[in-house]
Order: C-alpha cells, then sequence, then structure tokens
C-alpha cells in the first residue's frame, strides 16, 4: 500500500517539493559559506519522494554521538528552512481539501517538521524506528 501511496505522491507534489529541496541544495553549493548545508538538502530530497512509511525521528537516536548545531540550526532556518517549511505547509493544507489528498498532506506536515531543522530531524524508515524501539 505505501507503495501506491508514494507514486500517487510523487504525481501531486512530491517531485515538486523535491525540487524545492534540489534547488535548496544547489543554492547552498553556489553561496560556498553554506555547502555543509547542502548535504542535508540532497538527503532530504530523496526522503521527500518516498515519505510513506517513514517517520520522524530526532538525530541523536540514530547517533549518540550527534552533537547539537545551534548555529548552523539558526542560519538555516533563517535562509531555507523557513521557506521549505511554509512551502509544505502549503501544499499540505491544498492536499488536506480533498479525501484523497488527506494522506498526502499527513505527509507534508511531517515532512516539514524536517525541513525547518534538519539537522535535528530526520525521516527513517519504520522499520528503522522498530528496531531502535526494542533496543
Amino acid at each position: 500500500m505505501k507503495e501506491l501511496l508514494n507514486i500517487i505522491w510523487i504525481f501531486f507534489g512530491g517531485l515538486g517539493l523535491a525540487l524545492g529541496w534540489v534547488i535548496s541544495g544547489i543554492l547552498c553549493i553556489i553561496f560556498i559559506v553554506t555547502i555543509p548545508f547542502s548535504g542535508a538538502c540532497f538527503e532530504l530530497a530523496g526522503l521527500t519522494l518516498a515519505p510513506f512509511g517513514k517517520v520522524v525521528l530526532e538525530r541523536k537516536h540514530l547517533n549518540s554521538e550527534v552533537k547539537p548545531k545551534p548555529v548552523a540550526s539558526t542560519i538555516w532556518i533563517i535562509f531555507s528552512g523557513i521557506w521549505l517549511y511554509i512551502g509544505y505547509i502549503f501544499s499540505g493544507i491544498l492536499m488536506m481539501c480533498t479525501v484523497i489528498g488527506i494522506p498526502l498532506g499527513l505527509q507534508c506536515f511531517k515532512i516539514a517538521q524536517v525541513s525547518l531543522n534538519p539537522y535535528k530531524y530526520t525521516l527513517v524508515d519504520s522499520k528503522v524506528m522498530n528496531m531502535i524501539n526494542n533496543k
């Protein structure tokens, strides 16, 4: 079922939203100072293409050595995060207007959380989440 929903997702907004991540990543590379941000952009572009079957997880649960990056997070939120967040919220509201679009809108809201601060959150497969919870 999640494969079918991922295909529907790509046609009804997922491709455009992933393109937003790619454009953001390219802009991060163009402005040389922000090259470290480009990795998160391209990672999340791939995750945005197939969000069904994935859950939001704080990165500290994946790797205990992850250090908070308040300066990087603040710069990200100001220059990229807020715009991607607004795009996901806007897309989510539009998708929620139809019964078929409700699950797609919920995915937009889920990814919006990650887009605001990709240094704190990421999307992981639900199987990975189950393995983390069973530890």
